[in-house]
């Protein structure tokens, strides 16, 4: 019946530092959680009063929360899925996945913005896509911001396992 929106500092030890967070309820109107997502970005930003660069996992990946980071000048960093649509120069829109280069400018949720695909993995998963309007970080500094949100997971993992919870499901209240 709710989620956690959780916003936490990179530590690059292995765990986040939750800072803040909101929760939603359901049930909810249609794009009503994009919404809240919006507002939350905004009120962490005004609590603490300064802008960090923001890195999101693929749930985030949607036209309204893009456009809105990209109008408001936050820098963030957007994992999407490698069938994403992008557009490069004049070229017809293609997938993400078949985007010829690691590290380019792209045009993508009507907007210009970098396309940076880390090494492809060894273990038959995709690389990682990640879009962003960070156009002066090198591309591993950029990989490594996007590898270093899996804290916020162990994060998730070991509160679970503190509270007994690992293995738990909840279907309801």
């Amino acid at each position: 019946p709710w989620q956690v929106l959780m916003f936490a500092v990179q530590t690059r030890r292995g765990r986040a530092i939750p800072v803040y967070f909101k929760i939603i309820t359901y049930p909810i109107e249609k794009d009503s959680q994009n919404i809240f997502i919006i507002e939350a970005i905004e009120a962490f930003v005004a609590c603490i009063g300064c802008r960090p660069k923001l890195v999101f996992d693929r749930g985030f990946a949607c036209p309204s929360i893009i456009k809105h980071l990209a109008q408001q000048k936050h820098i963030f960093y957007i994992r999407i899925k490698g069938g994403k649509y992008v557009k490069v120069g004049s070229a017809a829109p293609g997938q993400a996945r078949t985007v010829v280069g690691n590290d380019l400018m792209v045009t993508a949720y009507g907007l210009r913005l970098r396309l940076v695909t880390s090494e492809d993995p060894c273990n038959g998963n995709e690389p990682w896509y990640i879009i962003t309007n960070d156009k002066h970080s090198q591309r591993e500094t950029i990989i490594d911001r996007y590898y270093f949100r899996f804290e916020i997971e162990e994060f998730f993992k070991d509160a679970k396992w503190v509270q007994g919870l690992e293995w738990t499901r909840f279907n309801k209240i």
